[in-house]
C-alpha cells in the first residue's frame, strides 16, 4: 500500500480523521443538531477542530453539543443561527462568523430539508430548494 487508506459506505467521520490534527482549525457544520451533522461535529472537534454548529433549531443544538462534550470534555464548539432558508439569515450568519473567525478552514453543508410540503420563502423560493441547495452559496 502506498500509504493511502481505503474508506467505504460503512466508515465513519472518526475512522477517516485518525491521525489528523486539525488543532487551531475552525469548521463550521450546516445542520450539526443530530444525525450526520452531529456526528460529523464529534469527529471534528475530537480531531481538534473548534466546530461551530450552525442550526435553525437552538434547542437541538444545544442538546447536540451536549452529546458531544459529554463523549469529549475538551471539544471546543459554539453554535449559530442559521436558517438556510432565508438570504437574511445566510447572510448575518456569515457576517458574525467572520467577525468571530477570520479564517474558516472547514465548511461542511450539511443541512438540508426533506419530504416536506411545499412552502415558500420569503423571496419566493421554494423552501426546499432554498435550504438544500441555493442557501449554501448566498
Amino acid at each position: 500500500m502506498n500509504g493511502t487508506r481505503a474508506f467505504g459506505a460503512q466508515s465513519t467521520g472518526t475512522e477517516v480523521l485518525v491521525g489528523v490534527d486539525l488543532r487551531g482549525k475552525v469548521a463550521v457544520v450546516t445542520g450539526a443538531s443530530g444525525g450526520i451533522g452531529e456526528e460529523t461535529a464529534r469527529a471534528l472537534a475530537a480531531a481538534g477542530a473548534r466546530v461551530v454548529i450552525a442550526a435553525r433549531n437552538r434547542g437541538k443544538a444545544q442538546a447536540a453539543m451536549g452529546r458531544i462534550l459529554a463523549s469529549n470534555a475538551a471539544a471546543l464548539l459554539e453554535f449559530e443561527t442559521l436558517e438556510l432558508d432565508s438570504l437574511e439569515s445566510v447572510r448575518a450568519c456569515a457576517q458574525r462568523l467572520l467577525a468571530r473567525h477570520p479564517t474558516i478552514h472547514l465548511l461542511i453543508n450539511n443541512a438540508g430539508v426533506m419530504a416536506s410540503p411545499l412552502a415558500r420563502t420569503a423571496e419566493a423560493s421554494s423552501r426546499s430548494s432554498r435550504a438544500t441547495t441555493w442557501g449554501i452559496f448566498s
